[in-house]
């Protein structure tokens, strides 16, 4: 017997408590039957009330695990995004002072070696490109002195006179034959 036979039960029974044809005897039947059914009626409640609050609390365990799950996720996320952010800029920007520190060593032979495909390895480029072209300016000028140089002592021992050449050290850069023998 479900609710809506319960239900139909109380109306049947109501209806007989109601009657003045029914005698006294059929009215107490009717109420005990009312009383009955709404017991009935009352326990099927409760029975459906103890089962939505069953499925509720399975509901919010199956929630606070899905929401654990996802917090644990996130925070695992997180936890790693922040040990290798750091390493992610400062790896190529280590790299870059390393570079620059050997640039400021007259070391042009040095190169960067990005591979990231953004900015750092833009920036690399340009870093290699200056290198190589710092590498390039030297070895002009290293030659262009050292021609300077050749030219200055074979001008200088062509000339009969003493010639001496000092830097601003004081330091004597060339000296010819003349000079030599004149000391």
């Amino acid at each position: 017997h479900g609710e809506k036979e319960a239900t139909t039960d109380v109306r049947t029974a109501f209806t007989s408590l109601i009657d003045p044809a029914q005698g006294i005897n059929k009215k107490q039947e009717a109420e005990r039957n009312i009383r009955f059914s709404l017991k009935k009626i009352d326990g099927l409640n409760m029975h459906a009330i103890v089962l939505k609050n069953n499925y509720i609390h399975e509901t919010v365990t199956r929630a606070t695990l899905y929401l654990g799950g996802i917090v644990f996720i996130t925070f695992l996320i997180l936890f790693v995004f922040i040990v290798n952010f750091p390493g992610f800029i400062l790896n190529p920007l280590n790299q870059f002072i390393e570079g620059v520190d050997e640039i400021s060593k007259r070391n042009y032979d040095v190169r960067l070696e990005l591979k990231t495909g953004d900015e750092f390895a833009e920036l690399a480029g340009a870093f290699n490109t200056m290198a190589a072209r710092l590498g390039e300016w030297e070895n002009i000028n290293l030659t262009k002195i050292f021609s300077e140089e050749i030219r200055l002592k074979a001008i200088s021992e062509e000339i009969d006179g003493a010639v001496i050449g000092i830097s601003e050290k004081q330091e004597i850069l060339f000296i010819n034959k003349a000079a030599k023998e004149m000391l």
